[in-house]
């Protein structure tokens, strides 16, 4: 009789198996609970990952790492809740299908209030959302819109004045916690380029926040000449905005109350911080679906870029050479749907 890692070791070599590491990395891309337990199933000559939590709860996966449905492993959670103390089968995929859903629906609203610029009823609000984003996200209901609403309430993205709806940054009351706490949620994982190109989305980058970001850098000073760039950029470039929202360890870590903990590190914290928001939003004008963004909401159409790159070895330099790069938007014809496209320029 052999058992344990023996047999499973001759389960191996017969059948394929998706390795643990790999397990680890699609349960967590699956769902946010921890898991306390994986396991390997044998059932008919398969091999399945058996993977589970809290509260005698538990999901299976094929031997591919495949999440598998409640209906796909009905057969064998017969036999596991008989076998052991699990009693609950999750359906992941289903799950974080359902948990994205809602995440797409609270951004979307967020987007319709951004663009319509006004305070907006659960039915208006509905209304929108299919109009602009029912092709993502199919039979949008009222239940699922009043639900969203009340959510982005609790978290303090959204304000209600009797039946209407509004983003708490814009109300009297709101402070800058209100604006943060609306940016990091805009910019959070899936940036929707219709709420990003409405006329409001811009509206609260300003010398508040930006004053904020030099805060939690560590209260880093940027040059009087400097100040009005770095804001336009934070207005441009979702992405650099999103980085100055949190603060980063390269600055951080060498400063307490306000200043680096050695002088010299003052003016490296400073352009270190510039020449981020440099980079990020060259990086972003990479990107092909944001050049429209860009090229009609910014009035941007060309970045041009210059660089030194100095080799050394131990006895001194051995190369040294300048290298310089222009990316220019350009609107195509009519043939090409108008589409804005990035082009290497000489």
């Amino acid at each position: 009789m052999i058992y344990g890692e023996t047999l499973l070791i001759v389960l191996k070599n017969h059948f394929e198996l998706r390795p643990i590491e790999d397990i680890l990395v699609i349960v967590k891309d699956l769902t946010q609970k921890q898991p306390v337990n994986y396991a390997v199933c044998y059932y008919k000559e398969r091999l399945y990952w058996r993977v589970s939590f809290t509260e005698n709860s538990y999901t299976l996966l094929n031997n591919l790492g495949e999440p598998m449905t409640t209906i796909e492993a009905s057969k064998l959670h017969e036999y596991i809740i008989q076998e052991s103390d699990l009693l609950t089968l999750i359906d992941l995929k289903t799950e974080k299908e359902a948990s994205e859903r809602v995440f797409l629906l609270k951004k979307y609203i967020v987007c319709i209030l951004l663009i319509e610029d006004t305070a907006m009823n659960d039915k208006q609000v509905l209304g929108s959302c299919n109009d602009r984003f029912g092709s993502s996200l199919h039979r949008i209901t009222l239940i699922e819109v009043q639900a969203s609403l009340f959510e982005l309430i609790t978290t303090s993205i959204l304000s209600k004045r009797k039946d209407l709806y509004e983003l708490k940054m814009f109300t009297v009351n709101a402070d800058l916690k209100d604006v943060v706490n609306f940016y990091n949620f805009f910019l959070y994982k899936t940036l929707v380029l219709q709420g990003l190109m409405s006329k409001s989305y811009s509206k609260k980058i300003d010398e508040k926040l930006l004053n904020y970001i030099l805060d939690i850098q560590g209260g880093i000073s940027i040059p009087e000449e400097k100040y009005h760039d770095c804001l336009q950029i934070l207005k441009w470039s979702p992405s650099a905005l999103g980085w100055g929202l949190y603060p980063d360890p390269n600055i951080i870590n060498h400063r307490a109350n306000g200043s680096a903990i050695d002088p010299l590190f003052e003016k490296f914290d400073t352009d270190y911080f510039i020449k981020k928001l440099y980079d990020l939003i060259s990086e972003e004008f990479r990107i092909r679906y944001m050049s429209n963004y860009f090229f009609e909401n910014c009035g941007l159409t060309e970045i041009q870029t210059a660089s030194t790159i100095t080799i050394k070895s131990k006895v001194g330099s051995q190369i040294t050479d300048q290298t310089r790069e222009r990316l220019g938007l350009v609107k195509m014809g009519e043939e090409y749907n108008n589409q804005v496209e990035i082009i290497s320029m000489l």
